[in-house]
């Protein structure tokens, strides 16, 4: 506990009649400005601090929306936003697909499905009966003697299973099928009667080798599930199809596959019938991705460029805890309206990052021929600083028409990937040979990345104000500071209860001198019998 924060008690005043404590105040009230100043001067910083981590938020935000390598949907770095297709199935019970950026528009016309198959074994036709029933109730013996006389025992894909005969069919199924070694599925159905043993993998390389053991079990044997099954290239999935009518052949171990761009999801076998599978440029879904990117890009800025210019009212210091009490609460959030304005007026950093995102947007790229205006993307007036407007047709029709050099006005990429640690030259290299987005997600990374550089150095932002949840919500240059404008106004505080502390000897001893004056004269006059 700190000196000063001691409780005293003190009396005053009992020789001179004076108000002692009310002076002593009214003396320390003004001392006590300092303290009142520094407090104001805290709290300014830490609403710096907060808006700077605002401004994190907002670059963040558009960090995990439109550079986010896990959405591909809406990833702006990806050649996927700009270059999208729309795929249609004829038969969409038999085969669907979807494509990418590597596929090519055209019709592809399926004439034969053939499915990828598990290594499969089946029982023999049989009657319903409970799965819940134990192996005993169902005929199924273990060991015939020994320590394990009674356990049924047997090897699946190398794997050894063992149960009691006790045990329901139920709990073998479950216990078969959770083995990830063992990769097959055991199932019964109700309807057939039939018990499936079927290996999870399909297509060539699958295998299924199951035996009871050497010991008496019966277990497999019982339902005729004792196999060996090779690999076999007939699992396969084959498809045939015609391109521009020439005749091509497709193979895969599975029933979900990607040639050329184009993923193919096989859902039935089908003889002798077409189907027609057209890919086409989906300039809609394109031009939503970009307008979004827009949209959100012009909230930002608008805000930041709020920021930058918001007045700042000097006279509207922060409110002091005394002041406070005096003050109903709407007049103090009023009041601290107006006392946060301005808090990153003019702010170099902030400048900065706005100014560096409209050149971005406006400097030529090297290998790229078009600029954003050209496919109707354009800036406001000078007042807007930097807001984007999009010519909603001039934009489909560019993506139509010119959808590659669209793509690469937006996501070239460079032999050289963003570092921290790139030199001045390596760095405008970069810049010169990229395309916007990735000009976009340097400047973010140069701001609030959380990796740090060769220097030890996080982002600009986070180095100045910090983020939650990262080592530098404690440990950045505001924090510093903050902590410094605590330590001087401990200092303050140690100096201030020192000086109270002396007004009151200064006073107790005057009352102490005014008490022995009283005491003598009294003696004087009672000598001199005055006081009679």
């Amino acid at each position: 506990m700190s000196i000063y924060n001691v409780n005293r008690m003190r009396v005053s005043g009992l020789a001179s009649g004076l108000d002692t404590e009310n002076m002593i105040n009214e003396l320390m009230s003004v001392e006590r400005t300092k303290v009142d100043s520094l407090k104001q001067d805290k709290k300014w910083v830490e609403w710096q601090r907060d808006a700077y981590r605002d401004v994190t938020n907002m670059l963040r935000g558009l960090k995990d929306e439109f550079f986010d390598v896990a959405k591909p949907q809406s990833n702006m770095l990806s050649p996927n936003t700009y270059r999208c297709y729309k795929v249609t199935s004829t038969e969409e019970r038999y085969i669907t697909a979807s494509a990418n950026a590597d596929a090519a528009p055209g019709r592809y016309t399926i004439t034969s499905i053939k499915m990828a198959e598990p290594a499969k074994a089946e029982s023999e036709v049989g009657s319903s009966f409970d799965t819940k029933k134990s192996l005993k109730g169902l005929g199924i013996s273990g060991n015939i003697d020994g320590a394990d006389k009674g356990k049924i025992v047997f090897n699946i894909n190398g794997e050894a299973f063992s149960f009691s005969e006790d045990d329901t069919l139920q709990k073998v199924m479950n216990e078969i099928n959770a083995n990830e070694k063992a990769g097959v599925n055991l199932a019964y159905s109700s309807i057939t009667g039939k018990l499936t043993l079927q290996t999870k993998k399909t297509g060539a390389s699958a295998s299924l080798n199951a035996q009871d053991a050497d010991d008496g079990s019966n277990f497999l044997s019982t339902f005729g599930l004792n196999v060996n099954l090779e690999a076999d290239a007939t699992r396969d999935a084959t498809v045939q199809l015609k391109i521009d009518g020439q005749s091509y052949t497709m193979t895969s171990p599975t029933n979900t596959f990607t040639r050329d761009g184009i993923t193919f999801n096989l859902m039935a076998n089908t003889v002798g019938k077409e189907i027609d599978i057209d890919v086409s440029r989906d300039v809609d879904s394109a031009f939503n991705n970009i307008k979004n990117f827009v949209e959100k890009y012009n909230g930002m800025i608008d805000k930041l460029n709020n920021k930058l210019v918001e007045k700042r009212y000097r006279d509207y210091k922060p409110l002091t805890d005394e002041q406070k009490k005096s003050m109903e609460e709407s007049d103090i959030k009023l009041w601290e309206e107006k006392s946060k304005s301005g808090v990153l007026r003019s702010d170099p950093i902030v400048q900065n990052i706005t100014q560096s995102m409209r050149r971005a947007l406006i400097e030529k790229i090297e290998g790229v021929n078009i600029s954003l205006s050209d496919i109707g993307i354009t800036t406001g007036q000078w007042y807007e600083n930097g807001k984007l407007y999009v010519n909603e047709e001039k934009l489909k029709d560019a993506l139509a028409n010119r959808g590659e050099e669209v793509e690469k006005l937006f996501c070239q990429q460079y032999k050289e990937s963003y570092s921290p640690d790139l030199n001045a030259e390596e760095r405008k290299v970069r810049y010169n040979n990229v395309g916007i987005m990735h000009r976009f997600s340097d400047i973010i990374q140069d701001n609030i990345r959380t990796r740090r550089d060769k220097n030890n150095k996080k982002g600009i932002l986070l180095e100045k104000a910090g983020i939650q949840g990262d080592l530098t919500d404690t440990n950045n240059i505001l924090g510093d500071k903050i902590k410094d404008i605590d330590k001087r106004i401990e200092s303050l505080n140690e100096l201030l209860y020192r000086k109270e502390e002396q007004y009151w000897r200064q006073f107790t001893a005057m009352e102490k001198a005014l008490q022995s004056m009283s005491s003598q004269s009294m003696w004087l006059m009672q000598q001199l019998g005055l006081g009679q």
